[in-house]
């Protein structure tokens, strides 16, 4: 979070939605099903639409499926069934 408030204005939006990210991912780890969903589709939807550059090599595509991904799968199948592999996302793009 201190890093999305601190970031370039123009980069907040993108800085936030990581953070979302991190905590949606948190809060599979804590079994809370409600909180993960509502954090990573926000996470999701904030960093598909990141109109700028990408910044630091992020794999900004990569990340946004996969966190619509888990929205998906914890719909279906809740928590539990996601395991540490799951979580795993990969932040940059191939070299």
């Amino acid at each position: 979070e201190a890093v999305w408030k601190s970031a370039p204005r123009t980069e907040r939006d993108l800085w936030r939605g990581l953070a979302q990210l991190a905590v949606g991912l948190t809060h599979v780890q804590r079994g809370n099903a409600r909180g993960a969903v509502a954090l990573l589709a926000r996470a999701g939807e904030r960093i598909a639409t990141w109109p700028g550059d990408v910044p630091h090599g992020l794999d900004l595509d990569g990340l946004a499926h996969a966190a619509d991904d888990l929205v998906v799968r914890i719909e279906a199948d809740g928590v539990a069934t996601l395991g540490a592999a799951d979580l795993r996302l990969r932040l940059r793009g191939p070299a």
